[in-house]
């Protein structure tokens, strides 16, 4: 209890003194745009052997999925994501990915958050739609 008695008095103390010293504001390197930005880079995945990396990438406000070789002379591929949001991706083997997209569409005068999943082969970038739209909210 002392102690923190003690404590509380020497923070006291210096607030006081520090009163008769005048306040000067830090201007800020950042301005509000600076934080309303997409990140360039999020979270990069690294293929089960060790060759390729896939992260969502952002340029100019739009997203894609990049995918870049670690040794080698391949290319980077990127996978525009479009008018759709890039959710998540998991490698499956070391050649495919399966990447998880979703949009907001107008549903019977209502709104819906609708998700699709599609592979990517990351030596092509060849995109190929795992859950077609008869297998969602129409299917029979």
């Amino acid at each position: 209890m002392r102690c923190a008695i003690a404590i509380g008095a020497v923070a006291w103390s210096g607030m006081a003194l520090g009163e008769d010293k005048p306040v000067t504001p830090v201007a800020s390197a950042y301005t509000a745009a600076d934080f309303a930005q997409l990140p360039p880079v999020e979270e990069p995945t690294l293929s089960p052997d060790g060759t390729l990396i896939a992260a969502k990438i952002a340029k100019d406000g739009e997203q894609f999925l990049g995918i870049f070789p670690i040794v080698g002379d391949g290319k980077p591929r990127f996978v525009h994501a479009g008018d759709v949001d890039l959710n998540w991706w998991r490698w499956v083997g070391n050649r495919y990915l399966v990447i998880g997209v979703g949009q907001t569409i107008p549903v019977l005068g209502d709104e819906f958050y609708v998700r699709r999943a599609y592979s990517i082969d990351a030596t092509t970038g060849a995109l190929k739609m795992l859950s077609p739209r008869e297998a969602a909210q129409s299917a029979r």
